[in-house]
């Protein structure tokens, strides 16, 4: 019988001096208890740094750790500490081996092995025929019987005793006995997507609440993700909170490298909608394409252990309501010392009045946020404020909320101004400065959209308070407390870092693109302040367009924007609508909001240098005269006022640069607008062999004739179609890249891709091969 751990190194001490020559490369390891027995089985992207995490001590740092704690407790009689713990896996040893396919090396060991601490109990080989092989074929059944869509004939008994009791019962089989296994089709009626849980060692041992496993099928019978997700009943807020909370659980958890952050579960159904939202991480299998046994509980032992690092970090049951906090922006031009006046009174007296600037029915807050953040104030949730500006970040707690300036003691007020001239009042007390400001860009996202890239742009374009979330809020433990007391130690710096000038060496470094192209662009930027760049999939066009709009406004995050067009996005978004308002006794009215131009406009004086940059992605996606309107006329005379819809004599700053990017697959430069293309100075941003180049004198490449096969490719669909439908360099940019990678590369973006391509003519994409451009690379289906 060949040695299992043929391959691997020597086994040597898990001290951290072995730990300093291991590559942080993707690889297995083996942790061996003193007496040589296996204890765990592992993989990682980075294999140095995870095996430095398994040295960390205390329970969250891993499931070694915890499972390593569970012992000592018994055999001390007492819980283990964590120098207990620290002090027991530096007596044990390890082995590793670096692999391109590091989930069936650990498969394989799992069933050869047997390690007593991983969570999924090892199949035999032997047993792929046997009863544990139902797995795989009940997987395969439920999404058969799913496409059938019959739910009053005999289809629908197989498929209900599939989900309800034979998947159920197989799972048991595969996790500790301490996990329990549950499956749904639906209470009442039939259900768009069913599901079966492996919930974990929590009380909360329900889908309403907490975080758990799940196999979710997909509405057509498309393919079934096993996911780390969470309950979605139960959670207010919802599916913001859950995709907030879903980046927190990834942000807490070891990396899991080729997992999907987002699945599409094939449905507008709402509990499938919240199902996406509350998905962490995720792997998809294929509809006759499930994979065989050891790869199935392996992945189920991988996802069974970041479930286990979500329970040992404290974060398995999750409180029903997310608290909102409060962003005001303040200009320090209006009162130099704005924040000293309102400190000296919240020192001296406990507490100060802070009013915002405005009239009635301008930038007025709507009565249910007042009314939520009204309810967490009542029910002692701690609320904060944080107090914005360029350059400068001070955070208070607050105490009270209230737009009737006769609930304001003018006491606790500065007299530099009046309750009359405000249309807002906070209690606030408590201030602290935090630095650097950029923390905000980094920590907070919006209650109305959590993805972090939108929080620099509310910041940066709003005047009225901008509702947020703070990044892992519900999840603090003892170690990272969320008191005044933790930002203080967090934020100790005195000075804010300086930021270095990003040249044009900067520039070229971050896009690799050829300085001469570049140069030319910028130079048009001078003179022309709009430009699109366009070109097919994956050609980096957003990249390039975001690091240039660092370039032009040296790194300001409060001088440039994104938004992102689609097909329903108006003139309303972008430049100004109307907005409905709760109105005196239950009634309606409209008050007019600037959009993002506006709002990015209001921010510009006329004597300031700064240039400020608007990127405007998948520009070709949305009506563009009609949600430019009138900005038509002022993108071509921008000394001259025009009338808006709702807005008298606005003209369009000269220092605002428009950055348009075009996808040329979804749509031709020649089908936009004629009025709007002569405004627009268009660069094409073609696939680029020498990018890949200069990507791999850096990276590590380890497919064979990588650039050969793109050009090969590249050329053979511009004979198929043209210029415009081939694929950019990106989709094979990363480090390492893989043959590994290249099989999912091809197979779930690229292939899906040629789909849309040739979608009147299907035999033309299924005739497109990987194995015609890359003959050295085996096939997924091939690979062992």
């Amino acid at each position: 019988m060949s040695d299992p751990l043929e391959g691997f190194t020597e086994p040597r001490p898990l001290t951290r001096s072995e730990l300093g020559g291991i590559p942080d490369e993707q690889g297995v390891h083996v942790v061996h208890d003193q007496s040589g027995e296996p204890l765990y089985v592992g993989y990682s992207s980075r294999t140095r740094e995870r095996m430095r995490q398994h040295l960390a001590g205390d329970r969250q740092a891993s499931v070694l750790h915890q499972k390593m704690g569970q012992q000592l407790d018994e055999e001390l009689g007492h819980p283990a500490t964590a120098a207990d713990i620290e002090r027991a896996l530096g007596a044990c040893s390890f082995q590793f081996r670096l692999s391109d396919q590091p989930k069936a090396l650990k498969a394989r060991l799992m069933s050869s092995l047997n390690p007593r601490f991983n969570d999924v109990a090892p199949v035999p080989e032997a047993a792929e025929h046997g009863a544990n092989r139902e797995l795989g074929d009940l997987l395969e059944t439920v999404l058969s019987e799913l496409r059938k869509d019959q739910p009053d004939s005999a289809v629908a008994a197989t498929y209900r005793h599939a989900v309800v009791e034979a998947l159920p019962r197989v799972l048991r089989g595969l996790v500790p006995s301490s996990h329990t296994v549950e499956g749904s089709t639906g209470y009442g009626s039939r259900a768009d997507v069913p599901w079966v849980t492996v919930y974990g060692d929590s009380d909360n041992n329900s889908a309403r609440g907490g975080v758990y496993v799940v196999y979710l099928f997909a509405a057509d019978g498309s393919a079934v993700y096993l996911t780390l997700a969470q309950g979605v009943s139960n959670v207010k807020g919802g599916n913001v909170v859950l995709k907030k909370r879903a980046a927190d659980i990834r942000d807490a958890i070891t990396s899991r490298g080729q997992w999907l952050e987002k699945i599409d579960l094939r449905s507008r159904a709402m509990r499938p909608l919240r199902y996406e939202a509350s998905a962490a991480y995720a792997i998809r299998y294929e509809r006759n394409s499930v994979p065989a046994l050891n790869v199935l509980t392996s992945d189920l032992d991988d996802m069974l252990e970041a479930l286990g690092e979500v329970q040992a970090a404290g974060l398995a049951d999750l409180p029903a309501v997310e608290p909102v906090h409060l962003v005001m922006k303040w200009n320090k031009d209006i009162r130099s010392d704005t924040i000293t006046q309102h400190k000296q009174i919240a020192d001296t007296h406990g507490s100060v009045w802070w009013g915002k600037f405005g009239t009635a029915g301008t930038n007025a807050v709507r009565a249910a946020r007042l009314e939520l953040i009204r309810e967490q104030l009542s029910t002692g949730v701690e609320t904060m404020c944080f107090l914005y500006r360029n350059g400068e970040l001070w955070r208070t707690r607050l105490l009270a909320i209230t737009p009737h300036e006769d609930d304001v003691d003018t006491a606790l007020m500065p007299d530099y101004y009046a309750p009359a001239e405000c249309i807002l009042f906070l209690k606030l007390t408590q201030f602290e400065e935090i630095h650097p400001p950029t923390w905000a860009l980094s920590n907070l996202v919006l209650a109305t959209d959590p993805d972090p890239s939108r929080t620099q742009g509310a910041l940066g374009n709003q005047t009225s308070p901008v509702f947020v979330y703070l990044r892992g809020a519900s999840f603090m433990t003892e170690k990272q407390p969320t008191g005044p007391e933790s930002l203080a130690q967090e934020t100790d710096s005195s000075e804010t870092p300086s930021i270095p000038a990003l040249d044009m060496d900067w520039l070229v470094e971050q896009t690799l693109c050829e300085r001469e192209w570049l140069e030319e662009l910028v130079a048009t930027l001078q003179r022309r302040p709009q430009v699109v760049l366009a070109g097919p999939p994956g050609t980096s066009k957003t990249w390039i367009a975001e690091a240039l709009a660092r370039y032009l406004t040296q790194d300001e995050p409060l001088a440039r924007g994104l938004v992102q067009f689609h097909a329903s996005y108006g003139y309303e978004e972008f430049i100004e609508g109307l907005r409905p308002e709760p109105a005196g006794s239950g009634g309606i009215r409209f008050a007019r909001v600037d959009g993002v131009v506006l709002r990015m406009a209001s921010q510009i004086k006329e004597d300031d240098d700064q240039k400020h940059v608007l990127v405007i992605d998948e520009m070709n996606r949305a009506n563009l005269p009609r949600v430019f309107g009138e900005l038509m006329y002022l993108l071509e005379y921008r000394d001259k006022p025009v009338d808006l819809l709702y807005t008298q004599d606005f003209s369009l700053p000269k220092s605002l640069i428009f950055i348009g990017t075009m996808n040329t697959a979804d749509r031709s430069i020649r089908s936009i607008d004629l009025a709007l293309r002569r405004r627009f100075e268009v660069f094409e941003c073609p696939p680029s062999r020498k990018i890949l180049q200069s990507f791999y004198e850096t990276a590590q490449c380890e497919v064979p004739d990588l650039l050969a096969g793109f050009d090969k490719l590249n050329l053979r669909l511009t004979e198929l179609l043209d210029r415009h439908h081939t694929v950019g360099h990106s989709f094979f940019m990363a480090d390492p890249f893989t043959p590994h990678l290249l099989n999912a590369v091809w197979t779930r973006q690229l292939q899906p891709l040629f789909e849309e391509y040739f979608f009147d003519d299907p035999s033309v994409a299924a005739s497109l091969k990987m194995e015609e451009f890359w003959p050295n690379v085996t096939s997924t289906s091939d690979a062992d």
